[in-house]
């Protein structure tokens, strides 16, 4: 935000408004600067090709202060560290870019500022973004390092251990119920039409369904990359645009990428899916939606566990 104090001056007698002065915040200066760099040749000492062929100039020093995993990519004696070449082919491309303006900018981008790139339809079968390859090995061709995937597989290691052991801290690792906290209120007419019916979508709907799986691979890539500001914003964006998800086609396969690209313990997406069917139980019965948790084990598994104590037993009841 921009301060801008009224300069007077007083003209026989009275008090004359003579400028207006800008001035700018310490912390808009230093984003502005920043934001300057991104993209910019200019000290430019590192390219980051991932997608098509496409590549962006970027900056160690702020690359590596930004995030853990491309500090330790880029030290020691791996290939990337002489070279200055960092290969994300293997991730969603909206969601590199995503990440590279969030890193430079310290937001979320606007979806029109991003380039679009839908080159990837998100298939069922092969998520590229937060699928792990590190940990699991690489489901589409990379050009990394054996060194440099040694040490990413070691950090990525010890993110998912931390993460374990602060999730079992909280609750346990076999019990990971959604927190109330993170519980999201939908109305009781929000919700698609279980019997497969589509509705007009307007401009904002439209837009909003189209990003809907975008929020899951930003969330998946910041997780992935040890930005946790970015999961925040990713989060956020997801859950304000939920409730038109929830009457989009596209619901289905989302729902299976929270859980195709995220790991159990991981509740920051996956609470706010299990919420949405808890928000319209008729949801599970829509044709698309079953297809889908047949393909989906551990959603099935959670809406399962979450649906019992409303589904009688055969044979059930109590005498008294």
């Amino acid at each position: 935000m921009t301060v801008r104090p009224i300069q007077y001056e007083t003209v026989d007698g009275l008090k004359v408004v003579m400028s207006v002065r800008t001035w700018k915040r310490p912390d808009d200066e230093l984003m502005e600067s920043m934001a300057k760099l991104y993209g910019s040749e200019d000290y430019a000492d590192m390219t980051i090709k991932y997608g098509k062929g496409k590549q962006r100039s970027a900056h160690r020093a702020i690359m590596c202060s930004r995030s853990e995993f491309f500090k330790c990519a880029l030290k020691g004696g791996f290939k990337e560290a002489s070279t200055g070449e960092i290969d994300l082919s293997a991730d969603d491309a909206e969601a590199v870019d995503h990440m590279l303006y969030y890193i430079y900018h310290n937001k979320y981008p606007d979806p029109k500022r991003c380039t679009s790139n839908r080159e990837s339809k998100h298939r069922e079968s092969q998520m590229s973004c937060g699928d792990y390859w590190l940990l699991e090995g690489p489901r589409e061709p990379h050009n990394m390092s054996p060194s440099f995937m040694a040490a990413a597989a070691e950090y990525n290691r010890r993110r998912e251990l931390a993460s374990q052991h602060e999730h079992s801290a909280e609750s346990g690792l076999n019990d990971e119920k959604p927190s109330a906290s993170r519980r999201v209120r939908f109305s009781e007419n929000e919700g698609r039409d279980v019997k497969g019916e589509e509705h007009p979508e307007t401009g904002a709907e439209s837009s909003a369904q189209s990003e809907g799986v975008t929020h899951v691979h930003v969330y998946a890539i910041a997780e992935k990359y040890g930005l946790e500001g970015l999961k925040t914003l990713a989060r956020q964006r997801f859950k304000d645009d939920l409730p038109i998800l929830m009457k989009s086609s596209k619901f289905p396969e989302i729902c299976h990428a929270v859980f195709e690209t995220t790991i159990q313990t991981d509740r920051g997406l996956r609470d706010l899916v299990v919420q949405a069917f808890r928000a319209q139980l008729e949801l599970h019965k829509d044709k698309k939606i079953r297809r889908m948790l047949n393909k989906t084990p551990d959603l099935a598994l959670e809406l399962y566990d979450m649906l019992c104590p409303f589904v009688p037993l055969h044979g059930s009841g109590h005498r008294s």
